[in-house]
């Protein structure tokens, strides 16, 4: 687990778990996850709260005080409950990102003999998991957007007031710098292994000779 070690931490990994962490952060607490242009201003909502602006001021509520009239899904649901099972499973990916700092900080404290067992260990996993449930929460809530687009657009008739929701790209984009280290410190963890390999066998075959 040495070379693992070495590579885990490198410093452009480091940069990218630290770059992930930051987007995570982003996502998860900017009012963007669904941005509505009306008739009478913007609606800016989070996973937490929501910022109602008109032409004179701006109002910030949480999701459970909101009006929920302003958002119509196609199967109906609220939206404090569509959204409950973001705040989950978004809460779950940002600790991930923070896990896999936090693994490097122990890491660089803990007895060598012990650190290599298990901190590599938990960072390679929280890496993966702020990824994938990075991306998955983005890609799918995206979807849940586009279902709610085609609702205003086919059985209200009315033009969808449904903007970019910038929060869900700083989510999906924080995912996907977790993947990239993660991919980077497999990929290197796995040439790292075959070198020592073949090293292995050429001194078996040199000893041989």
């Amino acid at each position: 687990m040495e070379g693992a070690s070495r590579i885990m931490f490198s410093n452009k990994v480091m940069a990218l778990m630290f770059l992930s962490a930051i987007f995570h952060s982003m996502g998860f607490a900017t009012p963007g996850w669904l941005f509505m242009k009306l008739s009478n201003g913007t609606i800016h909502t989070g996973l937490w709260y929501g910022v109602h602006c008109d032409s004179s001021s701006c109002s910030t509520n949480t999701i459970w005080n909101l009006d929920q009239s302003h958002f119509k899904f196609k199967d109906s649901e609220s939206l404090s409950s569509v959204l409950s099972k973001y705040q989950v499973i978004d809460t779950v990916a940002l600790v991930a990102s923070f896990v896999a700092i936090l693994m490097n900080i122990v890491h660089r404290k803990t007895d060598q003999k012990l650190r290599f067992i298990w901190s590599v260990a938990i960072c390679i996993i929280a890496m993966f998991m702020a990824g994938i449930l990075g991306i998955v929460t983005a890609a799918h809530f995206s979807n849940r957007i586009r279902h709610a687009e085609e609702f205003y657009n086919t059985i209200l008739e009315n033009e969808s007031p449904y903007r970019i929701p910038y929060s869900i790209i700083f989510t999906g984009l924080g995912g996907l710098v977790a993947i990239i280290a993660y991919i980077i410190v497999a990929y290197r963890i796995a040439m790292d292994r075959d070198k020592k390999q073949l090293s292995n066998i050429s001194y078996q075959m040199y000893n041989l000779d």
